[in-house]
């Protein structure tokens, strides 16, 4: 059997309503030369019985099967070590990409011999189109400078809407953990770039990003997706140690979330355990703050710091 060029890496849980919309967006690819991995992470409804439908019409279709549900991240790792294909894209199963995204992301990172290249990305809901969002690398395309655009919030650090050289998932060991329910593509994708040695963003719109309304992006925060979002920026802590000179950029990116999350979850005891936990507390504390932020930032965050 052939190597294929590209690896599709598709996790499915409880999207029956969406995925014969993301997998019939794969039928109509420009490119070709691409297999499927879907991940059924123990499923509840009927959606793999669409994936079993798709397989018939797409010849190269591998399914890894999770006897209990694991959550997002672990299942794009079950499915990212199955994958042959020489490079990686992700696609969440309740979105979708154009007809030529393949196309595109495959042309432009052999042309620039990026080991990871971004495309812009289209924000819709059940009305349509909202807006499109684009990456910018104002700093430069290796890796500090990548980080530093996403700490400033111009780059994404979603894993969908990207294609990977499949080496950088072959060749390295990432953290994974079971049902991390906030946070899971920029923990995967802030340990996958520290291996990079080149990164693109194009402007062409490569991906479709439903926003659902039933997803845990707009329901209230449980305890372990708490948990999450401060183990995230523990992480954030470990790459800050390699760029020294991004220390006051990632300082106000920890201390920013840190602080919005008591304020908009009213978890206060609770976060204050885990920043002891993860020994953030250098990032909540008054002189971090007035150090990393700007004045009018400073002020904000140390009224919702006392609040």
């Amino acid at each position: 059997m052939s190597i294929p060029t590209i690896s599709v890496i598709i996790p499915v849980f409880n999207v029956e309503k969406y995925i014969k919309r993301c997998l019939d967006s794969l039928l109509r690819q420009t490119f070709k030369d691409f297999e499927v991995v879907v991940v059924n992470d123990a499923t509840p409804d009927q959606s793999m019985l669409v994936v079993k439908e798709f397989s018939e019409k797409w010849e190269h279709v591998t399914i890894v099967e999770h006897k209990k549900n694991m959550g997002l991240m672990w299942t794009r790792m079950s499915g990212y070590q199955m994958a042959r294909g020489r490079y990686f894209v992700f696609l969440d199963s309740d979105d979708w990409i154009p007809d030529d995204a393949l196309k595109i992301l495959f042309e432009t990172i052999k042309k620039t011999n990026a080991d990871v290249v971004c495309g812009a990305y289209t924000v819709v809901d059940d009305d349509g189109p909202i807006r499109a969002m684009y990456g910018r690398l104002s700093y430069g395309n290796t890796p500090e400078f990548v980080y530093k655009s996403m700490l400033k919030n111009e780059f994404p650090h979603n894993v969908w809407g990207k294609i990977f050289n499949a080496d950088l998932f072959r060749t390295h060991k990432y953290d994974t953990y079971e049902n991390f329910t906030n946070g899971e593509d920029a923990l995967l994708f802030y340990q996958v770039l520290k291996y990079a040695k080149y990164v693109v963003s194009i402007p062409q719109s490569v991906y479709f990003y439903y926003r659902n309304a039933e997803s845990s992006t707009n329901v209230k925060l449980s305890n372990r997706a708490i948990e999450s979002i401060v183990i995230l920026n523990f992480y954030r802590t470990q790459i800050k140690k390699m760029y020294p000179t991004l220390s006051n950029d990632f300082d106000a990116k920890i201390s920013s979330v840190l602080i919005d999350l008591k304020y908009a979850t009213g978890q206060g005891r609770l976060i204050s355990n885990l920043e002891k936990k993860f020994k953030l507390n250098y990032y909540v504390k008054i002189s971090t703050i007035l150090k990393s932020h700007s004045s009018l930032n400073a002020l904000k965050l140390l009224i919702k710091k006392i609040l």
